[in-house]
């Protein structure tokens, strides 16, 4: 298994060439590159965003393994942007391969990242609004073959206008419903209890739902981690499995939540995949049917 950590230092200088374009500012990091806001220099009065995914590594197999992370990367945030009728995926048009890594170009968005948002107090009603957002995202993704694998609270662009984006497909991968992932990729705080067992299958989808189901308790409790990673030899995640509430300053704070949102949420973050919600029992689920 692979787990991206977030405590990786921030790089804010670009160092690949954008012909054409003028950087303007550095806007963030994500799991394999950084982001710049940039103006072409045709259209000064045009806004967008590249994304810079320099080498890893010398070694030229593992740079081929890199260039088709960085392709793929590409083509599925480009499909999916082209097929998204709600918005849900930033514009992508154009790759660039050059001799230190790779550029990709996309729409940018004016906006805060749900990490920082969940910093400041957020309403229960756009708590819920934002997280069937996400779930709706990700069923476009699912539909079209996709799993994501990175989803968590810094992939979750939350636009002025207060509109969910999820951003961030450099762990992306297709899919087939009928088989099992032999390997994962993701955060290791957002990654599910199947990949740190033998005794557990890896399907795809359950993956992405146990990830959305932590931004829902980051939403609804304030915090971000909970346990370092989902194994029964970890106190935290424990006292999860086994409904041990009161035994935790975190998860005391279900207590005053809705019956509904802590029923959803233990459906949701439920050990087993196969008996883990999907993307359609979570939409139909009380706590996002009812107003």
């Amino acid at each position: 298994m692979s787990f991206i950590h977030d405590n990786e230092e921030e790089d804010v200088t670009s160092t690949l060439p954008i012909e054409g374009y003028n950087v303007e500012k550095y806007i963030s990091r994500g799991s394999f590159g950084s982001i710049y806001k940039v103006r072409p220099i045709h259209a000064p009065t045009t806004v967008q965003a590249v994304k810079e995914i320099r080498w890893r590594s010398e070694n030229a197999i593992e740079r081929d393994t890199e260039q088709k992370f960085a392709e793929r990367e590409y083509a599925i945030q480009q499909r999916l942007s082209q097929l998204d009728n709600n918005g849900f995926f930033l514009k992508t048009y154009e790759f660039r391969s050059l001799d230190g890594g790779f550029l990709i170009f996309m729409d940018f968005e004016e906006g805060e990242d749900l990490f920082n948002k969940i910093n400041f107090v957020i309403s229960p009603a756009m708590a819920k609004i934002y997280f069937k957002q996400l779930i709706q995202a990700l069923k476009v993704v699912h539909e079209h073959g996709v799993i994501h694998r990175d989803v968590k609270t810094k992939n979750i662009l939350i636009t002025r206008a207060d509109t969910v984006k999820l951003i961030d497909f450099g762990l992306a991968t297709p899919y087939k419903p009928d088989r099992y992932l032999p390997n994962y990729y993701g955060t290791q705080y957002c990654a599910p209890p199947e990949t740190r067992s033998s005794q557990l299958p890896i399907r795809g989808p359950p993956t992405d739902v146990w990830a959305a189901g932590i931004v829902l308790l980051s939403l609804s409790t304030g915090e971000h981690t909970f346990w370092r990673e989902a194994k029964e030899d970890q106190p935290a995640y424990l006292q999860w499995k086994e409904k041990r509430y009161s035994e935790n300053e975190v998860f005391r704070k279900l207590y005053h939540l809705p019956a509904n949102l802590v029923d959803l949420l233990e459906k949701i973050l439920c050990h087993d995949p196969l008996q883990r919600l999907t993307l359609d029992d979570i939409l139909a689920h009380e706590y996002l049917s009812s107003s």
